[in-house]
């Protein structure tokens, strides 16, 4: 292979340089300008932050509660958690971040199936609410099926904790079509307002059933393992595909697996996708122009 001259190295430095210093945060505002319809019509943006791996000591703290209120300030103002990221150290690190302008984010949390019993996703709502230090959770989602043969049980609690005011909405993560299905049957079922599901270049399989099931929402989950580096292509190259897939904006929020980095992150390196089980029409426009 071989090397390339000075006088292109030269003209590719004098390129790079001219790119302005902040292209991150430029881009990140941009982006996260975008929003998304809910089915109750509550506007969510398009790109948020996930949590998982955050307030482990896998990084600084400082710094990743630094990183969390730049995203924020930056229009990332959904913020996806669960009672079992780190065993609740996530969401206690989100309610430090979020004192003092709880009516500025948008929080997600979930309860672990093994909770999934009437007093155990009471017991488990109440405990994230205390980590997070707010009174109620805009969305609440059951994280697994893993193996809940009756959902009644699960969908009357979410009923009882949203008519209580503890939550906003509720919905299911990572369920297959049998399982919506499944979830439909029940009574009240059709409430459900997301499936949040793992998509990406990596794992498309959603492509093969649930895209076709319902009509898609959001994304949320880390790049492959592997993909450690912030010069990664991956953001760019998974950003693209979810707009030629779904051909609209799609929420998302951030992985961080990676050292916390919002300006960067918010350039999309997720791709778990909500995925609404009934359709509306929110996602008919034609995609976004390349930028």
């Amino acid at each position: 292979m071989g090397g390339i001259s000075r006088r292109y190295f030269c003209g590719l430095a004098a390129g790079l340089a001219s790119i302005p210093a902040d292209f991150s945060s430029n881009s990140a505002a941009a982006a996260s300008a975008r929003t998304v319809r809910l089915g109750d019509g509550t506007l969510v943006p398009a790109l948020g932050q996930g949590s998982w791996h955050l307030g482990q000591m896998r990084h600084p703290i400082e710094a990743e509660e630094e990183a969390m209120r730049v995203g924020i300030s930056l229009g990332l103002t959904l913020i996806d958690t669960a009672e079992a990221y780190g065993d609740g150290l996530a969401e206690e690190m989100i309610g430090r971040v979020i004192t003092g302008q709880r009516d500025h984010v948008f929080i997600v949390s979930k309860v672990l199936p093994s909770h999934a019993d009437p007093a155990g996703i009471r017991r488990a709502c109440e405990g994230s609410l205390g980590r997070l230090g707010t009174d109620h959770l805009d969305l609440y989602l059951l994280h697994w099926r893993d193996g809940i043969r009756d959902l009644s049980p699960v969908v009357s609690t979410f009923e009882e904790l949203k008519a209580a005011g503890r939550i906003r909405r509720w919905g299911v993560s990572n369920f297959r079509v049998g399982d919506m299905e499944d979830l439909l049957r029940v009574p009240a079922g059709y409430r459900c307002a997301i499936n949040q599901v793992e998509y990406s270049l990596a794992n498309r399989r959603i492509e093969r059933d649930l895209a076709s099931f319902a009509t898609p929402d959001w994304p949320t989950s880390p790049p492959p393992r592997g993909c450690r580096r912030p010069r990664s292509r991956w953001p760019g190259r998974c950003a693209a595909a979810l707009r030629f897939r779904f051909r609209s904006p799609v929420p998302a929020s951030t992985s961080s697996r990676m050292p916390p980095r919002s300006a960067w992150n918010c350039r999309s390196r997720t791709s778990k996708r909500w995925i609404e089980p009934f359709p509306h029409n929110g996602f008919s426009a034609a995609p976004p122009a390349p930028h």
